[in-house]
């Protein structure tokens, strides 16, 4: 049976952070999710740059660190009812160029806007895998990120699904939505442009919808991820905090998640 929903993940957290509340709605009304994460690929070396050093050090992880985080998102399908699929590319902390030198040796190296140019063939490689996923899945409806914060794993993503020629329907970034003054101001149509800048769609053509959640069935599904929750949020406590501050309200005061549809162009 072909999955209904298909999010894309740039690492092993993203999709649930992000939309913890939409796949729990789409899941409650009978429709089969998928959450595809694209960074999910062991590495095999134990040489490390400084920015996965101090990852693992901060996720209090050793060994194989992307088969114990594997084993924390298989953790958050179960809560709610997602299907989780891995695929083998690396995280940016452990790419390497043509001569072994890591690419972003430090954690400040992997947010420098527009950084995913740097590995244009990594960009044309998803962009096949993820063309032949949906294709895979005929009908499907598929979810990306807008890349938000300029993490350079969600530039690629976000990139490689326009590479593809592919009309998602975008998601906002989560933690760091509360970083874009744009979309946290409360200002709907600096929102639309920013938001119609990072797709190349028209300001006209981007139709917001915001999807109401459970803010404690949020959090438990969040928490799945232990070893991410001091790095991103500092503790679980502090994470509830942010879902609480963050996301958008909906007109009766309910915290929600907004996602980015974009219409199809009218005809002449």
């Amino acid at each position: 049976m072909s999955a209904r929903h298909i999010f894309l993940s740039p690492h092993l957290d993203d999709a649930v952070f992000s939309c913890a509340g939409t796949i729990a709605t789409l899941v409650a009304a009978g429709d089969r999710v998928v959450v595809v994460t694209v960074t999910a690929g062991s590495t095999g070396t134990k040489r490390l740059p400084e920015s996965a050093r101090s990852l693992h050090e901060t996720w209090g992880l050793s060994g194989d660190v992307v088969a114990r985080r594997r084993e924390e998102d298989r953790v958050a399908a179960s809560i709610l009812g997602f299907e989780p699929v891995h695929l083998d590319f690396l995280d940016a902390i452990y790419r390497t160029n043509a001569r072994g030198r890591f690419l972003y040796p430090t954690r400040d190296s992997l947010f420098p806007s527009g950084r995913w140019r740097n590995e244009r063939a990594l960009v044309h490689a998803l962009a096949g895998r993820i063309d032949g996923i949906v294709r895979r899945h005929v009908g499907s409806i598929l979810y990306a990120p807008l890349a938000l914060g300029n993490h350079v794993d969600h530039q690629l993503v976000r990139q490689a699904v326009r590479a593809a020629g592919l009309a998602p329907v975008w998601y906002e970034d989560f933690p760091y939505l509360g970083s874009e003054p744009s979309l946290a101001s409360g200002d709907a149509w600096a929102a639309i442009r920013h938001v119609a800048r990072l797709v190349g769609s028209r300001s006209a053509g981007l139709i917001p919808v915001v999807v109401p959640f459970d803010p404690v069935l949020r959090v438990r599904a969040m928490a799945a991820y232990r070893s991410q929750l001091g790095s991103v949020f500092g503790s679980r406590e502090e994470m509830g905090d942010d879902v609480r501050k963050l996301f958008p309200r909906t007109a009766g005061g309910q915290p929600a998640e907004r996602l980015w549809h974009v219409s199809a162009p009218q005809g002449r």
